[in-house]
């Protein structure tokens, strides 16, 4: 018997992901209104939320791990957010990032947001 080779096609299997058509769009947004911009980047906040320390009595009894990473289309958003903020940067537009204590300008102030 002689060792032959299949001449069986071979097919480049993709792995199946539901979320491909929301990443896809996601890639494809380009942002060129500065309104727009500024609302993506006060939608979608720079770091995970979701991340919290329970303490009793003033120790930790409980870490609650940044969820975000779990989120299908993360990377995605993020780098919405990343163009949303470099079109702001590059065109000189005041750039604010919304943190815990206030807003945060580029000019290097700090804004209440109780005003």
């Amino acid at each position: 018997m002689s060792s032959s080779t299949s001449s069986a096609p071979v097919y480049a299997y993709r792995r199946f992901s539901p979320w491909q058509w929301l990443k896809d769009y996601l890639n494809q947004v380009e942002i060129t209104n500065p309104k727009t911009a500024r609302l993506i980047c006060r939608l979608i906040p720079a770091s995970c939320p979701f991340a919290r320390q329970i303490r009793l009595f003033g120790k930790t009894v409980l870490v609650i791990p940044p969820l975000c990473h779990f989120n299908p289309v993360y990377e995605e958003v993020m780098g919405l957010r990343f163009r949303a903020l470099t079109l702001l940067s590059d065109n000189s537009y005041q750039v604010s990032v919304i943190s815990y204590g206030g807003v945060l300008s580029t000019d290097g102030r700090s804004h209440s947001s109780n005003a």
